[in-house]
């Protein structure tokens, strides 16, 4: 069983920020949270995790038989460098029937 959940930001201001300071501390901490009754939410820092590893890649990289085909949905549309003969992303996208944007 799995789940995720996509988060659609406005712009990559988050992104940008969390990578330049994960490269400044080499570290984060992975942290769930929760919503109590009230709809507030609720940061379990108690469980926390310490992760000192960050791997990041264009979605054209991930294939199949990747752990990351999972964050795929059927709407995404991924785009492919031109040269790229044969990127690994083109049999996942036939195997979910995903677009793709090359």
């Amino acid at each position: 069983m799995s789940m995720n959940t996509t988060m659609d930001p406005p712009n990559t201001v988050g992104r940008d920020s969390f990578i330049e300071k994960f490269g400044s501390s080499g570290a984060y901490l992975l942290t769930p949270v929760s919503r109590d009754v009230s709809g507030e939410l609720q940061i379990h820092e108690e469980l926390a995790i310490l992760k000192k590893t960050l791997y990041l890649r264009d979605a054209w990289e991930i294939g199949p038989r990747d752990v990351d085909a999972l964050a795929f949905r059927p709407d995404d549309v991924v785009a492919i460098p031109k040269g790229r003969s044969n990127p690994p992303i083109q049999a996942l996208l036939k195997l979910y029937n995903v677009r793709s944007d090359a």
